[in-house]
């Protein structure tokens, strides 16, 4: 409001393109998961403390699914080239998760960091987890709903979200590339 004073002119607030993503992934994850009470997802919590029996050579990825494979066949390739091509390193587990469960092998090859802190404000955990646990779930007890749960946001992260995510700063790219993600969400 000072600033609108100070300049006459009325402006338009906008929130960061990153946090409405933060939103899109949050409603993507309730929706599937469904809500959680407490300040931690218990299914997360349980997968941590059972990460030291985990196989880590042994993953499934989408092609180990029926509707995982058929849900990304057609943009397999894409997905590939294009998180492959990212230079970027702050988000590099997430590029590097959608490589492997798009059945490709990252440029520093498969590795598995044990998980991490998991709190409901860490959205980011909350992509990382589920993808992990999915590709783990040969290993790791879980209900059918948790495991269709973690499927659909592990194929929604790497089909949809994960270019949108990556290429929110891009100010020049922001309406094609928000027109596309409204697109494919339709």
């Amino acid at each position: 409001v000072l600033i609108e004073q100070k300049l006459q002119k009325d402006m338009l607030y906008l929130a960061c393109r990153h946090h409405i993503f933060e939103l899109l992934i949050g409603a993507a994850f309730e929706s599937t998961l469904g809500a959680s009470s407490g300040p931690e997802v218990k299914l997360f919590k349980l997968f941590k403390d059972h990460w030291g029996f985990i196989d880590k050579a042994n993953f499934q990825a989408a092609d180990s699914d029926d509707i995982a494979r058929d849900a990304i066949a057609d943009i397999r390739s894409e997905i590939l080239e294009f998180a492959l091509s990212q230079p970027r390193d702050d988000y590099r587990e997430l590029l590097e998760f959608s490589v492997i469960f798009a059945g490709g092998v990252p440029l520093t090859g498969v590795t598995f960091m044990a998980p991490g802190a998991m709190h409901h404000a860490r959205w980011m955990a909350k992509i990382l987890y589920s993808i992990k646990i999915w590709m783990f779930r040969g290993q790791f007890k879980l209900t059918a709903r948790e495991q269709t749960g973690l499927r659909d946001i592990a194929i929604f992260v790497v089909r949809l979200y994960l270019k949108a995510w990556i290429t929110a700063p891009s100010v020049i790219d922001a309406q094609y590339n928000d027109i596309q993600l409204m697109t494919s969400l339709i």
